[in-house]
Order: C-alpha cells, then sequence, then structure tokens
C-alpha cells in the first residue's frame, strides 16, 4: 500500500516526504526546521528588490529615490567580491533611515511583490501546526523586509534571522538605523551561528544557493529547491551530485 501524506507535503520529491514524516517522529534530534527566503520561499529576491525601490529604480519606487542610484552600482560591485559584505552593505547603506518610514515603505514592497509561492506557505504552516515542529526563515536579506513579506506569504513562522544593523534612539524622532551590523552576519556560515546562538542546530534545512550549503549541510534531512525555466545554479548541481533532495516550482 502507497504511503499517505498530508496534503501539504503533496507535491514535493517523495524522499523528502519521508524525510519530514521521520524528522516529525524523531526524538532523537532537534525539532529545527530553517529555512531560506529569497529564491525559496518566493521566486526572485525580494531584498535587493528593497534596495532597488529604495535607490528609485523600479516601477512605482519613490522620486526622489531614498537613496541614490550609485548604491545599487557599488553593492553590485561588492556582489563580485564578497558576496557577505555586499549583503552587510545593502543594510549598512539604509544607516540614518527612520525605522518608521522603513516600515510604511517595506509594508508597500512587500505588499506589491507577486513573487510569492503558497506551496511553500502550506509547507511551512504544515510542520508548525500538524508537524509540531519550529520554523526559522534564515536569510542574508535585511530581517524587516523578510518579516514584512513573511505576512504577505501567510506563513506563521517562530522568528526570522536575516542582516540587521543597531539602531539608535534619538530623541524626538524615535528608532533610527544606524550603520553597525548585528552580529553574527547571516550569510554561509552565519546562517549556521545564528542558528546555534539562539535554537540550536536544524533537523531540516531548504535553500536555493550555495549562500545556504552551510545550513544545509548542518541539517539532517534537506531540500534544495530551483524554479523550471531558470538556468541551474551550483546549489542545484551540488544537491544532485549529492543525492539530496531537489525539487523544481
Amino acid at each position: 500500500m502507497a504511503r499517505s501524506y498530508p496534503d501539504w507535503l503533496n507535491g514535493f520529491p517523495v524522499g523528502f516526504r519521508n524525510d519530514v514524516m521521520e524528522a516529525i517522529k524523531a526524538s532523537d534530534h532537534s525539532r529545527i526546521v530553517a529555512v531560506d527566503a529569497d529564491g525559496t520561499l518566493w521566486r526572485h529576491d525580494l531584498g535587493e528588490h528593497f534596495l532597488q525601490w529604495l535607490c528609485g529604480m523600479v516601477d512605482g519606487g519613490p522620486d526622489p529615490a531614498i537613496l541614490p542610484p550609485s548604491v545599487w552600482k557599488d553593492y553590485l560591485k561588492l556582489l563580485k567580491k564578497d558576496r557577505g559584505n555586499a549583503y552587510g552593505f545593502a543594510v549598512q547603506a539604509m544607516g540614518g533611515i527612520e525605522f518608521a518610514d522603513l516600515v510604511t515603505w517595506m509594508d508597500y514592497v512587500a505588499g506589491t511583490w507577486r513573487f510569492y509561492k503558497p506551496k511553500m506557505a502550506g509547507l511551512l504552516n504544515g510542520l508548525r501546526e500538524e508537524g509540531g515542529m519550529k520554523v526559522f526563515i534564515v536569510t542574508a536579506s535585511n530581517a524587516w523586509i523578510i518579516r514584512r513579506g513573511m505576512l504577505y506569504l501567510d506563513a506563521e513562522v517562530d522568528g526570522v534571522f536575516g542582516i540587521e544593523t543597531e539602531m539608535d534612539e534619538i530623541p524626538g524622532v524615535g528608532l533610527v538605523l544606524s550603520d553597525r551590523l548585528v552580529q553574527p552576519v547571516v550569510c554561509n556560515q552565519g546562517k549556521v551561528d545564528v542558528l546555534e546562538k539562539f535554537v540550536g542546530p536544524p533537523a531540516i534545512a531548504i535553500g536555493d544557493s550555495l549562500g545556504d550549503r552551510e545550513m544545509l549541510e548542518a541539517a539532517r534531512w534537506r531540500l534544495v529547491v530551483g524554479h523550471s525555466g531558470e538556468k541551474e545554479n551550483e546549489m542545484m548541481k551540488l544537491a544532485k551530485a549529492s543525492g539530496w533532495n531537489h525539487h523544481l516550482f
């Protein structure tokens, strides 16, 4: 008799479905699920899109721009040299912005984002509500925009770990972003470090790029996702070569 699965697992690879069922029943491992955001929970990069929006480089962006377009160009240059530094720079560039203003802008950008994956929302909600797992988003984007994105994805999670800067309390103004990065910077090994610091090692990890490799390797069970019609990236190649579960949307 074929094994039955909850509806929220249907459509994913059989190997991953079996791994999830095993993880739910396991008593010898954590109950942590670590999930990347950009490219995993939705297509494309919401964090980068928000930075472009701030620079007035996308339709519907602010006029005048909040940040100079050169910020985006500098980000792309850094990205070619050191992805971790580039992701940190993308958040540090917002230093001096009032957090209340940032929240308003992020809500607009996340609310008009068109690339959410309902199937992933169902998976996260199922893992928490029926599986009893604790789900954490672990992203190299700024954590604030990803938290807004989770609201519009309609998925409840136990926390979001991403890149943030410290904030300063300015009398008569309120919270203002600084350029001081909160450690650890959540990228590559930093994803594993932040999990170990606050919640523990992941039982299940889900991601889409080499920036997730260390987090995927740290997990007992894993899934690498990609998108049909797009060029196969290095993480997907590694997943296939390693015999890891992988899935195309």
